[in-house]
């Protein structure tokens, strides 16, 4: 299992509130889907706001939270991460998390002119 700080590689925190420490066993940017111990990342879209859904991740378990705003109150035992763009540290994170699966792949690429 992964620590909150190894997660956090490259990712650019701008603004850390909490221990990272913890032991995060998944990461999400849907809080339907957190579990006990999960990382929430809220981001941003078109429709909705993922800092709008911070509070019912923490509810359904989240041990963390990464997000371009933080919280009015922050709450003891939650580890909250500020970043300047979350969709693209979600990327990152995601990328920690797995052990940087694209630093290992083999590409090989044929090209031709007729054919």
């Amino acid at each position: 299992m992964k620590t909150l700080q190894d997660i956090l590689y490259k990712v650019g925190a701008l603004e850390i509130s909490g221990q990272l420490d913890l032991d995060i066993p998944m990461i999400s940017f849907d809080s339907r889907n957190i579990s006990k111990g999960g990382l929430f990342v809220a981001v941003r879209g078109y429709q909705v706001d993922g800092h709008q859904f911070i509070d019912m991740a923490i509810n359904k378990g989240a041990a963390a939270v990464i997000c371009m705003e933080l919280p009015r109150t922050l709450l003891d035992g939650i580890c909250y991460i500020k970043v300047k763009d979350s969709s693209l540290a979600l990327g990152q994170l995601a990328a920690n998390f797995y052990d940087r699966p694209s630093e290992s792949i083999k590409l090989i690429g044929i090209t031709g002119t007729n054919g």
